[in-house]
């Protein structure tokens, strides 16, 4: 009777096992890859959708002289004539040096010039997460992390309840790219996951 029991139970054993394996292979292939041009912050602003009805909102990059406007990256609406936008400098997608490039936002809302100059006025100006765009900029923002041209660290899920990411955390020393599995609503993100390291090497990069 026991070796009856042993043998139903390790065969019970063996399909849960079976089944968790083949279900984890098939979520794992239902991911999709992120394309290549949704890579970079910079090329998702004009699918943010704010959260107010703003008359008029640019993105822009900053300048030396900041008695000017920036240059202006992408727009959205129509800028309302006698409107005066400065730039205000700011931190917001910084990526190289203070004072030589920054980014900010300049938005008309009730007739008045407003801007976003950091990266949590910008969460805030983004709202509800909307779309995969909003996802992969909250995540790129929030956590450090990229998708990168490799599928095992650039994959999507759309969901019932909102997103889930596979995107890339790199490493200068020794240099490495782990996948990072985030999980967004519409809230924001509810949950981070450590995957597996992708490529890695013995040494450090170079700056």
């Amino acid at each position: 009777m026991k070796t009856y029991c042993f043998i139903i139970c390790s065969i019970f054993i063996s399909n849960v096992v079976a089944f968790a394996q083949t279900h984890k292979a098939a979520t794992a292939s239902a991911y999709k890859k992120i394309p290549d041009s949704l890579r970079y912050k910079e090329k998702l602003i004009k699918y943010v959708k704010p959260d107010k009805n703003y008359t008029y909102w640019e993105f822009d990059e900053g300048e030396m002289d900041t008695t000017k406007s920036g240059h202006v990256i992408f727009s959205s609406g129509t800028k309302p004539e006698g409107i005066v936008i400065k730039d205000p400098q700011g931190s917001l997608f910084a990526g190289c040096l203070p004072a030589f490039c920054y980014k900010y936002i300049a938005y008309v809302y009730n007739g008045k010039v407003g801007y976003i100059t950091s990266n949590i006025d910008f969460i805030s100006f983004m709202g509800s997460i909307d779309n995969l765009q909003e996802a992969i900029l909250l995540a790129q923002i929030l956590d450090d992390v990229y998708p990168d041209t490799d599928k095992r660290g650039a994959g999507y899920l759309i969901t019932p309840a909102g997103y889930r990411l596979v995107l890339t955390k790199y490493n200068l020393c020794p240099e490495s790219k782990q996948a990072i599995k985030i999980t967004i609503d519409t809230k924001g993100i509810i949950k981070k996951e450590p995957g597996v390291v992708f490529y890695k090497t013995t040494g450090c990069a170079v700056i």
